[in-house]
């Protein structure tokens, strides 16, 4: 939507939204830590894992179009509400792994699989994996999100991903059926 990290979005927390027609209204959050948060760039609101941020941002945007994004990453069941930037809906660990690689493929996607390819006796192959990439978003947008994900590993909420000499970029994340999780 013509976001860029050095955008500034207030993250002051606690905040409260309006939510007609959902429970609870209005929908009070906080951020993580117990932040008080402040108004400062997209970038930082991302590596101190800011709620407010987000569910601000989600709100200026639109859930539609947040949910539209999700689709093009292969995941299909988003349902639009005022909790969705905190990462609410269930999604698979390997649905959400897919999605983050199209970051790293330049903002394709491909769909996960599971089997490469299967030979016959002879070494024939008589099933292959025939990738079918999509264009889940521009190539420079991808890019964008990478940064920023490189520096929540570096110095932000995703530290514990670090591999010494390895570019790593990543978001923790807690889930309700699987713990935390590393993208």
């Amino acid at each position: 939507q013509g976001r860029v990290p050095n955008d500034l979005v207030n993250g002051q927390s606690p905040c409260s939204f309006n939510n007609p027609g959902g429970a609870p209204n209005p929908y009070n959050v906080t951020n993580y830590g117990g932040s008080s948060g402040s108004t400062t760039s997209l970038q930082e609101q991302t590596i101190q894992s800011n709620n407010c941020a987000y569910v601000r941002l989600g709100q200026a945007v639109g859930q539609d179009k947040v949910v539209e994004l999700g689709g093009k990453l292969g995941i299909k069941d988003l349902q639009a509400n005022i909790s969705l930037p905190l990462g609410t809906n269930d999604v698979t660990p390997l649905r959400m792994a897919a999605a983050y690689a199209a970051f790293a493929a330049d903002g394709q996607y491909n769909a996960p699989y599971l089997v490469e390819r299967v030979e016959n006796a002879q070494g024939q192959d008589i099933l292959k994996h025939e990738a079918t990439p999509s264009t889940a978003m521009e190539p420079e947008v991808a890019r964008l999100v990478t940064e920023v994900l490189e520096q929540n590993v570096v110095r932000g909420t995703g530290t514990k991903a670090r591999i010494w000499g390895q570019q790593v970029a990543g978001k923790t994340g807690t889930t309700q059926d699987y713990g935390d999780a590393w993208f």
